[in-house]
Formats: structure tokens, sequence, C-alpha cells
């Protein structure tokens, strides 16, 4: 028998339909007229806003590629700086000039007339 009580606990009754339609109707929609434009115009802005963000979102990749772009031809231009400016690099450059790498150090020269 308690058995047959918490079954019949657990059965649930159909509920009654509602049926909306009889409450919407023309006064009610002039009515909240007001509120239903509001609600648009709501949804009109988060519909733009999604957009923007978007739009900003695929900007910002660009910009990002286009950093690390720079990024590299920076470190490619320094590289090749530092390769230019090695002494061996610039002895050999100047040699086609008839130059060449001095093996003493510079002489001083000090001026006599501050004393």
């Amino acid at each position: 028998m308690s058995e047959n009580t918490i079954e019949q606990e657990f059965i649930e009754e159909p509920r009654e339909k509602r049926d909306w339609r009889p409450h919407i109707n023309y006064e009610w929609v002039v009515k909240n007229l007001p509120f239903i434009l509001f609600l648009s115009l709501i949804a009109l802005l988060y519909i733009a806003n999604g957009h923007y963000a978007v739009k900003n979102i695929r900007e910002i990749n660009t910009l990002d590629k286009e950093v690390q772009e720079l990024n590299w031809r920076y470190l490619n231009a320094k590289s090749d700086l530092m390769l230019r400016s090695k002494m061996s690099e610039v002895s050999q450059g100047v040699s086609n000039d008839g130059l060449i790498v001095p093996v003493t150090p510079p002489l001083n020269i000090q001026s006599n007339k501050d004393q």
C-alpha cells in the first residue's frame, strides 16, 4: 500500500494549456508600443555592438600581423648592421680604397699653450 501512495505522489497531472492569443490584441499592442520600441532599440544596439566588436578584433589581428612583420624587419636590419660593423668587415671594406688597419695605437698630441 505504501508503494501505491508513493507512485501517486509522483504522477503529474496534466496542466491546462494557456492560450496567449486572447491577451494580445490591438489595445494591448498600443498600450505597450513604447516598451516594444525600447526593446527593439536595445536589440539593434546589441547587434551593432557585436558587429563593432568583431570589426575591432579583425583590425587588431591585422595590426598584430603588421607589428610582427615590422619586428622581423627590424631584427633583420639590426643583425645586418651588426654584421657590417664588425672589425673584419670594416677592414675588408676599406681595403678596396687603399686604407689599411693600423698596427700601432694613435699618438696623443698635446698643446703647450694651456701651460
